[in-house]
C-alpha cells in the first residue's frame, strides 16, 4: 500500500499521538507508524502523575516545558473527554513529598504552591500515613491521569481527526536523496512518503536514527511498578519519596513505583525490586499491607544525559525531526512537546526558547 502525508510520525506513544492530534488540528495530513500496538511501551507503563509548573516564573528548560504543559493539560483533557466520551481519570489530586528539604523547596518555580505540613496536618491529609513522618511538603496543584484511558482517548481522537494509524509497521530505514531530504520510509509492506518526518520512538529513537548516521544519546531506563487493589481508595493525594511513589486511583487501586535501572532493553520484573517497592509502600502507609498485589510490570523510559528531551531538526536533514528523551516525563510534558514540535514543523515561532532541547547542546558545552 502506498501512503502519502504531510507529516509521518515514527513512534505511536503519547508523544507521537499527541503531536499527530495537534498537527491534524492545523489541517496537516498525518500518519503515525508503530512497530507494535500504539502506546504499549513507556506511555502505557507510567503512573500518570502530572506535577504542576508555572511558565511565567520558570527559568530552566526543564521548568519551562513543565510549565507550558501544565497550562495545556486541562484543555487537552476536556477536549478529549468531549470528543471521545472517554473518562481519562484526569483530576487535580495534589501530592505529598516526604523527603523534600527546605532548601529544595526554594528551587520550586515561584508560582508553584508548596506547603510545609506538620505531623498532625499530615494525618488529616492522609489518615493512616506512618507516624514516622514528622513533616512533609504538600503540593496541592498536582494532577493525575490514567495512562491506558488517556491513550484510548488519544487514539479515538486521532481517528476522528483523520490521522492515518499504522500499527505493526516497523520502520527499518529512511529513503534519502542528495538534497538533504528524507524522501520515504522503508517498511516491509507499505510505501510511505511525506513532506516531513518526526521520530518519536522513545527509548528506541537512537536505534531508528542510526539508520541515517545520527548518534543520539538516548538509552532505556527500566522502571518497575506494582499495582495494589483495595475495596476503596485509601487516600487522595499522591505520595512521593525520591523516585518512589504511591498513586491512588478512584477505584481503590494504588500504583507503587518505581525503579530506575540501566539494564538495556530488558522489560522483565525482578522479585528483589518488587519486594523492595512493596516494603517501602507498606512502611509508608501500613494499611496497604492488606491489599492484593494485582499486577506487576515494567516500562523502558527514554533517558538522556541531562534528563531533557531532544526537540529538534536532525542535522543535515532539513525535513527530519526528533521528539524523544523525556525520561520519566513523557506523558506529563506531551502537550507542550506537541505544541512546540508542531510549531517547529510549520516554521512558526515557538512558545518557549528551544536551545535547551537542541541535539547539539552537549557539543556546545563541551560535555
Amino acid at each position: 500500500m502506498r501512503i502519502t502525508a504531510d507529516v509521518a510520525i515514527i513512534g505511536g506513544g503519547v508523544i507521537g499521538l499527541t503531536l499527530a492530534l495537534e498537527l491534524s488540528r492545523r489541517n496537516r495530513r498525518v500518519c503515525v507508524l508503530d512497530r507494535h500496538d500504539f502506546g504499549r511501551e513507556a506511555s502505557w507503563a507510567g503512573a500518570g502523575m502530572l506535577p504542576p509548573g508555572d511558565l511565567e516564573t520558570a527559568k530552566s528548560p526543564f521548568d519551562k516545558l513543565r510549565g507550558l504543559s501544565h497550562d495545556l493539560w486541562p484543555e487537552l483533557a476536556e477536549r478529549l473527554h468531549e470528543s471521545t466520551g472517554t473518562d481519562t481519570g484526569y483530576f487535580r489530586c495534589g501530592t505529598l513529598l516526604l523527603s523534600v528539604t527546605t532548601n529544595e523547596r526554594k528551587l520550586f518555580p515561584a508560582g508553584v504552591r508548596a506547603e510545609q505540613c506538620s505531623q498532625s496536618e499530615l494525618q488529616k491529609l492522609v489518615p493512616g500515613l506512618s507516624q514516622e513522618f514528622q513533616s512533609a511538603t504538600y503540593v496541592p496543584d498536582q494532577s493525575q491521569v490514567r495512562n491506558p484511558r488517556h491513550l484510548k482517548a488519544l487514539l479515538a481522537a486521532c481517528r476522528s481527526a483523520g490521522v492515518e494509524l499504522l500499527p505493526h509497521t516497523e520502520v527499518t530505514g529512511f529513503e534519502t536523496g542528495a538534497s538533504g531530504q528524507v524522501s520515504g520510509l522503508k517498511t516491509e509492506s507499505d510505501q510511505i512518503s511525506a513532506d516531513q518526518y518526526c521520530v518519536t520512538g522513545g527509548a528506541w529513537t537512537g536505534n531508528l536514527l542510526n539508520a541515517v548516521g545520527v548518534e543520539l544519546p538516548i538509552k532505556p531506563i527500566r522502571g518497575q511498578i506494582a499495582l495494589l487493589k483495595l475495596p476503596e481508595r485509601p487516600f487522595v493525594p499522591c505520595i512521593e519519596d525520591g523516585s518512589r511513589y504511591l498513586v491512588p486511583r478512584a477505584d481503590g487501586r494504588v500504583l507503587v513505583g518505581s525503579t530506575q535501572e540501566d539494564v538495556g532493553f530488558d522489560k522483565s520484573n525482578t522479585r528483589e525490586a518488587i519486594d523492595d517497592l512493596l516494603q517501602w509502600a507498606f512502611a509508608t502507609f501500613p494499611g496497604l499491607s492488606a491489599a492484593e498485589v494485582e499486577q506487576t510490570w515494567a516500562g523502558l523510559r527514554p533517558g538522556s544525559p541531562d534528563g531533557l528531551p531532544f526537540l529538534d531538526c536532525i542535522p543535515d536533514f532539513e525535513n527530519l525531526f526528533v521528539a524523544a528523551g523525556h525520561f520519566r516525563d513523557g506523558l506529563q510534558k506531551s502537550p507542550g512537546t506537541a505544541l512546540l514540535m508542531s510549531q517547529l514543523l510549520l516554521g512558526e515561532e515557538t512558545a518557549i526558547p528551544m536551545d535547551g532541547y537542541r541535539i547539539g547542546r552537549f557539543d556546545e558545552t563541551g560535555d
